[in-house]
């Protein structure tokens, strides 16, 4: 007879809710595995260390597939598996192929001969919403060659990250009214017409609302500003479908691609769609990883980089969850790609009751997108300071030290504090910042309104927008590195600090754990990358 094991890191919370009663043997779920990388992990930092230097050109999809994929072996071990338990195996995609991941589906009852002792239940919300959901750890064969197994639960696996500016009595103006992502960039300094000029493909996660219709109000701001409105590609990563245009995830998408193709008109902005759990936003990111890019005036673009302005607290994930995005990030890496992530726009603390980093932006090779809030004197900023609106009813940015994942190399010599929980060194989620507080944020059209909106559901998009095209204009391989080797050389620093804890905010410092390094700046990033590249600005 097999043993069986517990899957390490697999322990998933009870949902919050009641309990229906448990799923019918006879229905059909759909789940997948991930196995180890073919290549070990010390190979595969000296690989990635190639690429950033240059000495060889990032991974084609099928180059990644032989790094990340899966071993052959592995493979027919777990199909093998699959099959003996009366379960069928999907054909896997490229991106499942790169990131070592196998789909399949059955029958409930079919699951339980797979994963001994699952048992999954129907839990109702306060709303009446039903969803299957499972508690506890999973159970495999032993020797499986499994690092992972997803799928099998309903729950919302990201909640977004935004906040509506709404002004109480005659306050002040930080900002010049009716400013869109554009406007705030040419506020901050940025050549608009040379950003123009430099077109490239970007993209963004969505896991829900509309994002077709609403190609029709980047159209209107479009033309109201005198420029196109670029290309958008919707790709549905998991056969989900569009999305109601009168969701509020729809204003997440909408700030989403405003932020990207108003600073990119020329260009294109793939929409990777997919439903929200957490086998499929995680999904979705694998998809983004091999997109193949677009074809533009007779020419293949490659996507340069996407953004994910979604995410949970990483105490609220599983472990092999978070190294399933750790994983992704690497691919990204080694692919040429770069990811933004918000921090989140519930403190340190992300709705839990412990200091904690938002997920994905905690991931070592996903950046951080964290939030500042600035005032002008019309023409230009005239100060930066974090987001930190909590007593207003505003929110604040996120940030944090994790307890999962380590310092990296990178991080060596910015004198990050230790993680507050555990009280151990951890890796820093924030790496820039841009803006965030509501009320210095973007006007955005949707549902007929113009509304200013803020969170760091913007500074991710923004920041992607104005780091891809620096990384087109000078070939910079990964602008993650780029601004970890150059981070006080290229940014504005907040100029007021904040008291918050656990990690309060110095402008005297060159990094914190609360903004990073600080905002960048176009012409002192233009500098570092002219004289790295010998290109010309």
């Amino acid at each position: 007879m097999n043993s069986i094991i517990t899957l390490s890191g697999s322990h998933k919370q009870a949902a919050q809710g009641k309990v229906v009663g448990e799923v019918a043997p006879n229905k059909v779920l759909f789940a997948s595995v991930q196995t180890p990388t073919a290549m070990e992990p010390e190979a595969i930092a000296r690989l990635l260390a190639d690429i950033r230097s240059g000495k060889r050109a990032p991974l084609t999809p099928a180059e990644l597939k032989k790094v990340l994929g899966s071993k052959p072996e592995h493979v027919r071990a777990v199909k093998q598996a699959i099959k003996k338990a009366g379960l069928t195996p999907d054909t896997r995609s490229l991106a499942d192929q790169a990131h070592g991941i196998v789909r399949f589906h059955g029958t409930y009852s079919r699951f339980q001969k797979f994963s001994p002792g699952l048992k999954l239940v129907v839990v109702e919300d306060a709303k009446g919403n039903r969803s299957i959901t499972r508690q506890g750890p999973l159970n495999v064969l032993a020797g499986l060659p499994i690092v992972g197994f997803f799928g099998l639960d309903e729950r919302e696996a990201a909640h977004t990250h935004f906040r509506i500016h709404k002004p109480k009595g005659k306050q002040p103006l930080a900002i010049p009214r009716g400013l869109t992502s554009r406007g705030l960039a040419q506020l901050q300094g940025w050549n608009l017409e040379e950003m123009d000029q430099t077109v490239r493909v970007t993209g963004y996660i969505s896991l829900g609302g509309d994002n077709v219709r609403i190609v029709n109000d980047l159209k209107t701001l479009a033309g109201e500003a005198g420029i196109k409105a670029a290309t958008v590609l919707r790709k549905s990563t998991d056969g989900s479908t569009n999305g109601k245009y009168s969701d509020d995830a729809t204003v997440e998408n909408i700030l989403d691609l405003l932020a990207q193709a108003l600073l990119n008109p020329n260009g294109a902005v793939v929409v990777f769609a997919a439903s929200n759990s957490d086998d499929a936003f995680a999904g979705a990111a694998e998809y983004a990883n091999v997109f193949p890019g677009v074809t533009a005036g007779g020419k293949k673009i490659k996507l340069s980089g996407y953004s994910i302005s979604w995410g949970m607290a990483e105490s609220a994930n599983t472990r092999q969850s978070l190294e399933r995005w750790a994983r992704i990030g690497t691919a990204a890496q080694l692919a040429g790609l770069d990811v933004w992530a918000a921090t989140g726009d519930d403190g340190a603390n992300d709705r839990t009751d412990a200091p904690t980093p938002d997920s994905p932006s905690d991931i070592p090779e996903i950046q951080g997108a964290a939030g500042v809030g600035i005032t002008s004197d019309g023409k230009k900023v005239t100060s930066i300071f974090p987001w930190d609106d909590a007593a207003a009813g505003g929110g604040e940015t996120g940030y944090g030290i994790s307890t999962v994942f380590a310092p990296t190399p990178e991080e060596s010599g910015l004198n990050l504090p230790v993680s507050a929980v555990s009280g151990k060194p951890g890796h820093s989620a924030s790496l820039l910042a841009d803006l965030a507080q509501p009320k210095s944020g973007p006007v955005v059209l949707w549902n007929g309104r113009r509304m200013q909106v803020g969170g760091t559901s913007h500074s991710a998009p923004i920041q992607c927008a104005k780091g891809t095209y620096l990384k087109v204009k000078f070939g910079i391989v990964s602008f993650k590195h780029f601004t970890y080797q150059h981070g006080p050389e290229i940014v504005d620093r907040i100029t007021q600090g904040d008291s918050s804890g656990p990690y309060p905010a110095d402008p005297s410092k060159p990094y914190n754990v609360m903004t990073g390094f600080g905002v960048l700046n176009p012409t002192a990033a233009a500098a570092v990358a002219e004289r790295l590249s010998g290109r010309k600005a």
